[in-house]
């Protein structure tokens, strides 16, 4: 079975691309979602969480606020550490997990969707390294627009990953995200029929 990471910058189209994979047929995970459900009110990583940022950064509901944590990890490179110990062991051990039930059930290809692939050092666990990128004026607006942040936080935000440039001379196979959806569809097709 052929194991792929998948990367890019914030705000580059890493899950259009993985959901495109996805309706293709191609396994897929995304370590977004995992983390995500790594920290729902009730778990280990959550009550960790709260009990380094403190209850401020909870929403009525006992949901963590991923605005207001963000804010905090963004802002403070320790703080962004301390919370990447917490989620990324749960988050790599579920990925690792579904590699192995992935080749079980015969799969040809898995793909990973990891943001941070590169900077945690885990691109050695795959066999094939796709990164997806833009023109950095494009990912500023696209995480701009999606976040609902100004200029100012998303250029924070953007700074705590490498460069594109740099995931860019490490990959296998780049998918370039600055066009029509279309195109990026295209060029995930092609890439499945590559593969």
């Amino acid at each position: 079975m052929l194991t792929i990471g998948l990367t890019g910058g914030i705000a580059t189209g890493k899950s259009v691309v993985l959901a495109h994979f996805a309706s293709l047929g191609l396994a897929t995970i995304d370590a977004d979602l995992l983390a995500r459900q790594a920290v729902q009110p009730g778990t280990e990583a959550s009550a960790q969480i709260v009990a380094r940022f403190g209850t401020k950064i909870l929403r009525d509901d006992g949901q963590i606020d991923r605005t207001t944590l963000g804010e905090k990890v963004f802002a403070d490179p320790a703080a962004r550490k301390d919370l990447e110990a917490i989620i990324h062991p749960n988050v790599y051990a579920t990925i690792q997990d579904w590699l192995v039930d992935c080749e079980a059930r015969g799969e040809r290809a898995a793909i990973a969707a990891i943001p941070l692939l590169f900077e945690t050092g885990h691109d050695k666990a795959f066999e094939r390294i796709l990164v997806i990128s833009c023109d950095p004026q494009t990912q500023l607006e696209r995480l701009i627009a999606r976040d609902n942040i100004t200029e100012a936080e998303a250029k924070q935000r953007i700074a705590t990953q490498w460069t594109t440039k740099q995931k860019i001379a490490r990959a296998d196979i780049v998918i370039r995200t600055d066009e029509s959806i279309d195109d990026t569809y295209r060029q995930v097709e092609q890439i499945c029929r590559n593969l």
